[in-house]
């Protein structure tokens, strides 16, 4: 369970915690509870993203698990679809943009 704050101050020791659970885990599931959590920055935002892109590269799968209510729960509704709709072309395309 991560407890407080998941800001650039402890996001580091998060990631370590989170590289040593993926090293061991029975049955390729790493399970992250993030109920008690009362802040989620954009770096522990970048850090779950990049967990669940290594998870999806090497085979495991990772899960969050947090009340709807939670802030981390109402953070990660309002970013992750973001995310999920943020252009990642690289042909030029978007030159021009503002």
């Amino acid at each position: 369970m991560v407890e407080g704050d998941l800001d650039v101050s402890t996001v580091v020791a998060v990631e370590t915690t989170l590289l040593s659970a993926v090293a061991t885990a029975a049955g390729h599931l790493v399970l992250v509870d993030l109920n008690a959590v009362q802040f989620l920055s954009t770096s522990a935002v970048a850090l779950l993203l990049d967990a669940e892109a290594r998870a999806r590269h090497g085979g495991w799968s990772l899960r969050l698990i947090c009340d709807e209510r939670s802030p981390a729960a109402r953070t990660l509704r309002r970013v992750v679809p973001l995310v999920h709709r943020t252009s990642t072309r690289t042909d030029g395309a978007h030159d021009d943009a503002p």
